[in-house]
């Protein structure tokens, strides 16, 4: 018997609160970019229809018919900056960027292929993700999604520690935290048809397959949702996580 197919999202009405950033968005992508814009796409809440005006990141993933210019990059950043400032119904503005190229190389098939199916909405433009049949869970996903984990972790550990706004130390430790939790599933049994959707299904399906771990995710997970440590101890937690991510058994 094969494995259940993944969910995809829902083609549900956007949250109204919503809609004036997403079009406000796509209206100052196509000025800068022009024609170079291949597609747009949703994820997160926003794209599920779960957001929470005030408090919910705006997650998008941008699509280019070829690699942008640093000066094209620069402008995207600070697009971010001030479509955040200007929307209270947003907490932040982030887009992820790729190439249409690198969407449909084979090589991406786990990554690009099973992102743009499984959990982008599209909003402009052709929608790649129609180009890849439904995805099963597997370790090949896992693997493919953050196999990249120990470098972004250290990343934030290390911006962690440089000088910031208690509120920019807050968010990125609720960013690191949820990498690290969605991170455990590489370690998922090769078997398990079985595939975590929420931080909280994560944490459990770790713990059910390596015990141990619940010597720490139980930390992380509340620093997913409301962190209150110091720097010096969150940056302990985070590299005794990442060592034991590393170990050979559990």
């Amino acid at each position: 018997m094969s494995s259940p197919a993944l969910p995809t999202i829902a083609p549900t009405p956007l949250q109204v609160e919503f809609q004036p950033v997403v079009d406000e968005l796509c209206r100052a992508l196509e000025r800068i970019l022009g024609d170079a814009v291949d597609s747009l796409y949703l994820y997160g809440s926003v794209a599920r229809g779960t957001a929470t005006v005030g408090s919910s990141d705006l997650d998008l993933c941008l699509i280019t018919r070829h690699p942008l210019s640093l000066a094209q990059t620069e402008q995207l950043a600070d697009l971010c900056t001030t479509t955040a400032a200007r929307h209270f119904s947003v907490s932040k503005v982030d887009i992820d960027c790729g190439t249409r190229a690198e969407v449909l190389a084979e090589k991406n098939h786990y990554s690009w292929g099973y992102w743009l199916k499984h959990h982008c909405r599209c909003i402009k433009g052709e929608d790649l993700g129609e180009r890849f049949p439904l995805f099963s869970p597997s370790r090949e996903i896992a693997i493919a999604v953050n196999g990249d984990y120990l470098a972004v972790l250290k990343g934030y550990q290390h911006r962690l520690q440089e000088t910031a706004p208690e509120s920019q130390i807050r968010r990125l430790q609720k960013e690191a935290s949820r990498k690290l939790i969605r991170a455990t599933n590489i370690l998922r049994p090769a078997a398990s048809d079985y595939w975590p959707n929420t931080l909280e299904e994560y944490v459990n399906f770790a713990v059910e397959h390596h015990p141990s771990a619940a010597g720490f995710l139980p930390f992380f997970l509340q620093h997913a949702h409301t962190p209150t440590a110091s720097v010096t101890e969150f940056c302990e937690q985070l590299e005794a996580a990442m060592q034991w991510m590393q170990q050979p058994t559990h």
